[in-house]
């Protein structure tokens, strides 16, 4: 009976520690899949020199997996804290860029690679501005 609870003790532990891992945050997810492009996301707190502000970001990533060159473009449609989209009529969110064959293109908090990276909030200051509560990509054409 030890032995039986012994293990039953340890799986529900390592399930709890396995659901904690995979909720975390700076973990690539899938959020869309269009003609052999994957676009995927996550989250990650960025500490921006020299003025050490930490700023949180939904990083992007691009992963062409053909053998031939996509070209991507989009609006990005940003959502703050409301129902009103505060980028969709603005061109200046608008994005175009070239993926080489198998090539994969992402945002860090190291890179200057600022296009792929969305702005969330200011974490040092949360009550600056409101969170990003919606992100879309509007027009999304990869060809």
């Amino acid at each position: 009976m030890k032995t039986l609870l012994t293990i039953a003790c340890s799986l529900i532990i390592g399930l709890q520690s396995y659901a904690q891992a995979e909720s975390q945050p700076g973990t690539w997810a899938l959020i869309k899949s269009q003609n052999g492009v994957n676009i995927y996301a996550k989250e990650e707190i960025c500490t921006v020199a020299p003025t050490n502000v930490q700023i949180k970001y939904k990083l992007l990533k691009f992963e062409n997996t053909t053998a031939n060159v996509k070209n991507v473009s989009f609006r990005y449609n940003l959502y703050y804290g409301s129902t009103t989209c505060a980028t969709c009529q603005n061109p200046e969110y608008d994005q175009h860029f070239v993926l080489a064959p198998n090539q994969v293109r992402e945002a860090s908090c190291s890179n200057s690679d600022d296009a792929l990276k969305v702005f969330i909030r200011y974490e040092s200051e949360r009550n600056y501005s409101p969170d990003l509560s919606q992100m879309d990509f509007g027009n999304l054409i990869i060809n």
